[in-house]
Protein backbone atom coordinates (compact mmCIF):
# COMPACT_ATOMS: atom_id res chain seq x y z
CA UNK A 1 0.00 0.00 0.00
CA UNK A 2 3.13 2.70 0.92
CA UNK A 3 4.09 2.09 -2.78
CA UNK A 4 1.32 3.24 -4.64
CA UNK A 5 -2.72 3.39 -2.89
CA UNK A 6 -4.24 4.09 -6.61
CA UNK A 7 -1.84 1.07 -8.38
CA UNK A 8 -3.17 -1.53 -5.69
CA UNK A 9 -6.65 -0.35 -5.97
CA UNK A 10 -6.61 -0.48 -9.87
CA UNK A 11 -5.21 -4.55 -9.58
CA UNK A 12 -8.40 -5.09 -7.07
CA UNK A 13 -11.03 -4.14 -10.00
CA UNK A 14 -11.40 -7.17 -11.57
CA UNK A 15 -11.23 -9.68 -8.20
CA UNK A 16 -13.89 -7.94 -6.73
CA UNK A 17 -15.55 -7.98 -9.71
CA UNK A 18 -15.46 -11.77 -9.86
CA UNK A 19 -16.37 -12.30 -6.30
CA UNK A 20 -19.48 -9.48 -7.03
CA UNK A 21 -20.89 -10.56 -10.26
CA UNK A 22 -21.72 -14.70 -8.39
CA UNK A 23 -23.76 -12.98 -5.88
CA UNK A 24 -25.51 -9.87 -7.57
CA UNK A 25 -27.97 -11.91 -9.31
CA UNK A 26 -29.14 -13.73 -6.20
CA UNK A 27 -29.36 -10.30 -4.18
CA UNK A 28 -31.18 -8.61 -6.76
CA UNK A 29 -34.06 -11.89 -7.40
CA UNK A 30 -34.23 -11.61 -3.43
CA UNK A 31 -34.84 -7.68 -3.38
CA UNK A 32 -37.25 -7.56 -5.95
CA UNK A 33 -39.49 -10.44 -4.70
CA UNK A 34 -39.76 -9.46 -1.11
CA UNK A 35 -40.09 -5.80 -2.26
CA UNK A 36 -43.06 -6.87 -4.44
CA UNK A 37 -44.48 -8.71 -1.60
CA UNK A 38 -44.49 -6.07 1.09
CA UNK A 39 -45.82 -3.68 -1.71
CA UNK A 40 -49.05 -5.71 -1.65
CA UNK A 41 -49.51 -5.02 2.17
CA UNK A 42 -52.10 -3.65 3.87
CA UNK A 43 -49.79 -1.41 5.47
CA UNK A 44 -48.62 0.07 1.67
CA UNK A 45 -52.07 0.37 0.86
CA UNK A 46 -52.47 2.53 4.03
CA UNK A 47 -49.66 4.87 2.98
CA UNK A 48 -51.10 5.28 -0.26
CA UNK A 49 -54.42 6.47 1.07
CA UNK A 50 -52.54 8.92 3.03
CA UNK A 51 -51.51 10.34 -0.58
CA UNK A 52 -48.15 9.61 0.14
CA UNK A 53 -46.22 9.63 -2.76
CA UNK A 54 -44.80 6.65 -4.59
CA UNK A 55 -41.02 6.76 -3.51
CA UNK A 56 -41.67 7.95 -0.04
CA UNK A 57 -44.13 5.26 0.84
CA UNK A 58 -40.97 2.40 -0.90
CA UNK A 59 -38.27 4.19 1.21
CA UNK A 60 -39.75 4.66 3.93
CA UNK A 61 -42.16 1.98 4.40
CA UNK A 62 -41.53 -0.86 2.09
CA UNK A 63 -37.46 -1.29 2.04
CA UNK A 64 -37.20 -2.28 5.95
CA UNK A 65 -39.72 -5.33 5.91
CA UNK A 66 -38.09 -6.26 2.26
CA UNK A 67 -34.82 -6.34 3.68
CA UNK A 68 -35.03 -9.34 6.33
CA UNK A 69 -34.64 -11.48 3.48
CA UNK A 70 -32.03 -9.99 1.98
CA UNK A 71 -30.01 -9.98 5.41
CA UNK A 72 -30.60 -13.70 5.66
CA UNK A 73 -29.31 -14.73 2.37
CA UNK A 74 -26.05 -12.51 3.02
CA UNK A 75 -25.38 -14.26 6.50
CA UNK A 76 -25.67 -18.06 4.31
CA UNK A 77 -23.50 -16.02 1.60
CA UNK A 78 -20.37 -15.20 4.02
CA UNK A 79 -18.80 -18.31 4.13
CA UNK A 80 -19.35 -18.64 -0.04
CA UNK A 81 -17.41 -15.42 -0.59
CA UNK A 82 -14.85 -16.44 2.55
CA UNK A 83 -13.76 -19.45 0.16
CA UNK A 84 -14.36 -17.63 -2.95
CA UNK A 85 -12.21 -14.91 -1.80
CA UNK A 86 -9.76 -17.76 -1.12
CA UNK A 87 -9.77 -18.58 -4.41
CA UNK A 88 -9.84 -15.51 -6.27
CA UNK A 89 -6.56 -14.80 -4.06
CA UNK A 90 -5.08 -17.77 -5.72
CA UNK A 91 -6.28 -17.37 -9.22
CA UNK A 92 -5.33 -13.60 -9.38
CA UNK A 93 -1.93 -14.01 -7.73
CA UNK A 94 -2.68 -11.72 -5.01
CA UNK A 95 -1.00 -13.55 -2.60
CA UNK A 96 -2.79 -13.32 0.67
CA UNK A 97 -4.38 -15.66 2.76
CA UNK A 98 -5.73 -18.12 0.08
CA UNK A 99 -1.79 -18.09 -1.58
CA UNK A 100 -0.96 -18.90 2.43
CA UNK A 101 -3.66 -21.68 2.04
CA UNK A 102 -2.44 -23.28 -1.21
CA UNK A 103 1.15 -23.59 0.16
CA UNK A 104 0.09 -24.86 3.54
CA UNK A 105 -1.96 -27.67 1.69
CA UNK A 106 0.88 -28.04 -0.79
CA UNK A 107 3.34 -28.85 1.50
CA UNK A 108 1.05 -30.77 4.50
CA UNK A 109 2.10 -28.13 6.93
CA UNK A 110 -1.19 -29.50 8.40
CA UNK A 111 -0.98 -26.80 11.64
CA UNK A 112 -1.40 -24.08 9.46
CA UNK A 113 -4.44 -25.43 7.76
CA UNK A 114 -6.37 -25.96 11.18
CA UNK A 115 -5.13 -22.27 12.11
CA UNK A 116 -6.26 -20.32 8.83
CA UNK A 117 -9.48 -23.05 9.01
CA UNK A 118 -10.09 -21.60 12.76
CA UNK A 119 -9.59 -18.31 11.31
CA UNK A 120 -12.00 -18.57 8.75
CA UNK A 121 -14.68 -20.04 11.22
CA UNK A 122 -14.28 -17.43 13.93
CA UNK A 123 -14.99 -14.81 10.85
CA UNK A 124 -18.28 -16.59 9.75
CA UNK A 125 -19.43 -17.07 13.46
CA UNK A 126 -18.54 -13.45 14.28
CA UNK A 127 -20.35 -12.40 10.84
CA UNK A 128 -23.30 -14.11 11.02
CA UNK A 129 -24.05 -12.78 15.13
CA UNK A 130 -23.54 -9.36 14.07
CA UNK A 131 -26.39 -10.45 11.03
CA UNK A 132 -28.60 -12.16 13.55
CA UNK A 133 -27.81 -8.65 15.78
CA UNK A 134 -29.09 -6.42 12.74
CA UNK A 135 -32.30 -8.57 12.41
CA UNK A 136 -33.47 -8.39 15.50
CA UNK A 137 -32.90 -4.30 15.10
CA UNK A 138 -34.84 -4.27 12.19
CA UNK A 139 -37.58 -6.09 12.73
CA UNK A 140 -38.68 -6.45 16.31
CA UNK A 141 -40.60 -9.61 15.75
CA UNK A 142 -37.94 -11.43 16.26
CA UNK A 143 -36.73 -9.95 19.41
CA UNK A 144 -37.72 -12.28 22.89
CA UNK A 145 -40.30 -11.12 24.57
CA UNK A 146 -39.23 -10.38 28.45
Amino acid sequence: ISDSLTGNLRNLILPLTALVLAEVGIVARIVRSDVLRVMQSEFIAAARGKGLTEPYVLVRHALRPASLGLLNVVSLNIGSLLTGALIIEVIFGIGALGQILLEASLNRDLPLLLGITTYAVVIYVVLSTAVDALTALIDPRTRRSR
